[in-house]
């Protein structure tokens, strides 16, 4: 009978390194599913220059497209898709976060992401696309597609599950208009590993197998882009549900440590994760809670920082400099103790 330790528990998907490696002088696009924003937003934090989601959470590949394709063509018309509810208004090829109490407001709120887009386009080196879902809704009035519904009565829509022909089609064109101008980018693409349960388990998994295809297919027919398994990694290595949130859908903030951690492996130098362990060790020590501010320990401790922070060559947010500069007051105030 086999011990408990010879019990394995996890199957772990292999990932090779990446040839090309992400690093803080370079400039990330992340767009996408809501797992494109919980990385972007990780990017965000590692000192990454990312511009994350700035259309809002968007799910379907082909809604991914078209807002790239308005980005590379910001005077394009976005006329059509306007609407209102409640006083709120907001357009249906846009998340909710970008909705405004008037439509001139809204205009311009999306002229700016559409421009602030097109400006990161010219220089990023990475593009990271999140597909969430092959379900779009379409209008049934002016039968359009929609990237959000804006939780308008489900009469007003219809429901389809895109073929695989149509949102390849759509995004290796927008890919080859952005490879043309920017033509050492480089993209990642990736299945969210948030469940979408709402439209039944059987059809959730037709999608994401249809997503999880795509991305193959996009691969493949384009050397420039590579696929990332987030969502092998926590269909497989990460099969408990301990691993998700209460609502049985989003991965756990330890779930998504661990996706970060095999992304960063791939993807991240040796030179890159130890900044990021320097920045790491830099952050704990500036939320580090002083009892003592006047001892001869929090002078050393300080005294310290104050040398990390001198070595870091990356510079800190704004509300970080703000209370390092408070620690370092202190530090200046509290010299430490002469060795005689």
């Amino acid at each position: 009978m086999k011990s408990n330790k010879e019990f394995i528990l996890s199957t772990p998907i292999s990932i090779k390194p990446a040839d090309d490696k992400i690093d803080h002088n370079q400039q990330i696009i992340s767009l996408g599913s809501c797992f494109a924003e919980t990385m972007g937003s990780r990017l965000a934090n590692a000192k990454f220059n990312v511009l994350a989601n700035p259309f809002g959470v968007i799910y379907h590949p082909s809604a991914i497209a078209h807002l790239l394709e308005l980005s590379l063509n910001p005077s394009k018309s976005i006329e059509d898709g306007f609407d209102q509810n409640n006083g709120i208004h907001f357009h249906y090829d846009f998340h909710s976060s970008l909705s405004e109490d008037s439509k001139a407001k809204l205009q311009a709120a999306i002229n700016a992401s559409i421009g602030n887009t097109a400006e990161a386009i010219q220089k990023a080196d990475w593009l990271i696309l999140t597909f969430g879902t092959a379900f779009r809704y379409y209008l049934k009035t002016e039968k359009r597609p929609v990237a959000n519904c804006h939780k308008m009565p489900a009469k007003l829509f219809d429901k389809r599950l895109s073929g695989g022909n149509e949102m390849l089609e759509d995004l290796n064109r927008v890919l080859q208009l952005i490879r043309e101008q920017r033509p050492t980018l480089k993209v990642i693409v990736t299945v969210s590993p948030v469940r979408h349960t709402k439209d039944g388990m059987e059809e959730n998994m037709m999608s994401k197998s249809l997503l999880r295809v795509l991305c193959g297919q996009l691969a493949k027919e384009n050397s420039f882009v590579h696929y990332f398994p987030s969502y092998e990694i926590m269909m497989d290595e990460l099969r408990d549900y301990r691993y998700y949130k209460s609502d049985l859908i989003h991965p756990t903030e330890l779930a998504e440590d661990i996706i970060w951690t095999r992304f960063a492996e791939s993807y991240f130098s040796k030179d890159t994760t130890d900044l990021i362990s320097q920045l790491e060790s830099i952050q704990h020590d500036l939320s580090h809670r002083i009892m003592q501010p006047k001892s001869e320990a929090a002078a050393k401790f300080l005294h310290a920082l104050e040398s990390k922070i001198r070595q870091f060559p990356i510079s800190l947010p704004e509300e970080e400099k703000q209370l390092a500069e408070k620690r370092l007051e202190i530090a200046r105030e509290n010299p430490p103790a002469q060795t005689p």
